[in-house]
């Protein structure tokens, strides 16, 4: 439903076009996988200088432009070395090796502390393992570190252990 929202932003693009991208009846049609990627693609390209602005002080908004940005990131990672037949071997191979890394990277971080917060030694060596890998992608990919973002209660609320955007 996300990208249902926000696909339509794309002058191509209706809710019904969108919606036809994204539940095909024919899980297999390539064609239309490749459109759907190119797509998501598009918008974060036509999105990027609404990130960098202060365009939403809706927080979930703007989270939801950067995941879609990340995702096109993986996207286009993985989709340039097989519908781009200008690219040379060695682009190839880096836009596969970026791909790798990134859906590395995103497992990694999904899976930092796992479903067991009490973690033994040798996956506490795992974590910081995996955190030393996000940390030098962020040093390499500099645009894909979201920074920090900081909360403001208003108030200091004692005892707090979740806060919901």
């Amino acid at each position: 439903m996300m990208l249902v929202r926000y696909l339509v932003w794309l002058p191509t693009y209706d809710e019904t076009s969108v919606i036809k991208l994204l539940h095909s009846d024919n899980p297999q049609d390539v064609p239309r996988a490749i459109e759907l990627m190119q797509a998501i693609v598009d918008f974060s390209k036509s999105q990027h200088a609404l990130l960098n602005d202060s365009f939403s002080s809706n927080v979930k908004t703007r989270a939801d432009l950067m995941s879609i940005k990340l995702l096109s990131y993986v996207i286009k990672s993985i989709l340039m070395p097989f519908i781009n037949i200008k690219l040379l071997l060695s682009e190839q191979v880096h836009h596969l090796s970026c791909y790798s890394h990134l859906a590395f990277t995103i497992f990694c971080s999904c899976m930092i502390g796992g479903h067991n917060s009490r973690c033994m030694y040798s996956q506490t060596l795992n974590c910081l393992g995996a955190a030393k890998y996000i940390d030098d992608m962020f040093k390499r990919h500099s645009e894909l570190d979201p920074g920090h973002q900081c909360l403001s209660l208003g108030k200091c609320i004692e005892d707090i252990d979740h806060i919901n955007w």
